[in-house]
């Protein structure tokens, strides 16, 4: 039980660092990624916060992974409700406690958009290492990419433009920032990964049903035990 519990604490505490990092990008002022900016552009044409609007696309792009029969975990649902909600979080915490400054200069930018990248990277690595499921958008990828003769790499392209583009029309910060995010947020993931000795590949996603199905024979488990040391 110990390592069901660890699996989603590594889960939690990943979600959470990718929100950091998140936050980081938008107080840097510079631009932040495609998915954000759609996400701010949502925000500023509604009366929600970014966070709830985060929620609202990945609901949106889960619909569209289960009819294209993608794999659902239990760490996609999670990772649906919880960035969104840690932003917000971390948002309102730091409108109190003024912690990471809003930057005005160029170089106090870049300083933020650069610290951002440690806990978006090591916080994907903590998110996807307990296999639980891949967030929705990271779903839709690939189901784009199985039903296209493209790579994953251009398919994810595609996919950011599109977001990017409806983002930026809808009034989302798009800048040099947003470049940097775009060919930079991959290699930092995959040193972070290569660091922690990661195979993304090495083993499978767990469904909801499997994840669901493995804490409950632990429980029974746990209880066998209990009953036959009395």
């Amino acid at each position: 039980m110990k390592a069901m519990a660890m699996r989603f604490v590594k889960l939690m505490a990943g979600l959470f660092l990718i929100s950091l990092g998140v936050v980081l990008t938008c107080q840097a002022g510079l631009g932040i990624a495609p998915w954000d900016v759609l996400h701010q552009g949502l925000a500023a044409v509604t009366s929600m916060t970014m966070g709830q609007m985060s929620i609202g696309v990945g609901v949106c792009v889960l619909v569209v992974d289960l009819l294209a029969r993608e794999r659902i975990g239990l760490g996609t649902l999670i990772n649906l409700v919880f960035i969104g909600v840690f932003m917000d979080v971390i948002s309102a915490c730091n409108a109190r406690l003024g912690l990471i400054p809003t930057a005005q200069s160029l170089p106090m930018g870049l300083l933020l958009l650069v610290l951002s990248f440690p806990p978006m990277a090591y916080g994907m690595y903590l998110y996807m290492s307990p296999k639980m499921g891949a967030g929705p958008r990271d779903s839709l990828m690939v189901a784009v990419t199985r039903r296209l003769p493209c790579s994953v790499g251009v398919c994810r392209m595609i996919i950011e433009a599109i977001v990017l583009l409806v983002g930026w029309l809808l009034g989302g910060t798009v800048g040099i920032g947003t470049v940097i995010l775009v060919l930079l947020n991959g290699p930092a993931m995959q040193l972070c990964f290569q660091l922690c000795h990661f195979d993304v590949e090495a083993k499978p996603n767990e469904s909801v049903a499997e994840t669901l199905n493995a804490i409950w024979m632990l429980r029974k488990t746990k209880a066998a035990a209990g009953a036959k040391g009395k």
